[in-house]
């Protein structure tokens, strides 16, 4: 007779999943709207296939989510530390494009995937103003970084 799982095994492994979930929705969400910036402001931006950009994004979200639980779990207070999996996301998908995209296709996926999880969180959380001025933020960074890519 099988011995039945253990529970914090199976909450950590549900806390995983969730974060993973989340990580690959905001990714997801984030290369959408970055290929809808990059039309936008009339560059091009090379996507793979819809199957091979979501293995990347997979494999992206596994880490970051690896990287939210471990640094919840065993240094709840070291926050600058998420930046470890934010550069490891970004060196996936450096590689996974590196002959099409450059520093600020990398820099904008970031950005748009921080603020998609942040403002989820804050409307989530109930604080709608903090939402709408991270909204905010993320116009005037997106008006800032048109004019610096059309006269690049």
């Amino acid at each position: 007779m099988s011995k039945p799982a253990d529970t914090a095994t199976v909450h950590t492994a549900l806390i995983l999943l969730g974060l993973w979930a989340l990580a690959f929705v905001t990714l997801c969400l984030a290369v959408l709207l970055l290929a809808v910036f990059w039309s936008l402001i009339g560059q091009d931006l090379d996507l793979h296939t819809v199957g091979k950009e979501a293995g990347v994004a997979s494999a992206a979200a596994l880490v970051e989510a690896l990287g939210l639980w471990l640094i919840s779990h065993f240094a709840p207070k070291a926050g600058m530390a998420i930046l470890f999996p934010a550069v490891v996301v970004a060196l996936i998908y450096k590689t996974s494009h590196a002959e099409d995209w450059h520093r600020f296709e990398i820099i904008c996926l970031l950005l748009f995937q921080s603020v998609l999880a942040a403002t989820g969180a804050t409307l989530v959380l109930g604080h709608f103003a903090t939402a709408a001025c991270l909204l905010l933020i993320l116009l005037a960074s997106l008006g800032v970084t048109a004019a610096v890519l059309r006269n690049w």
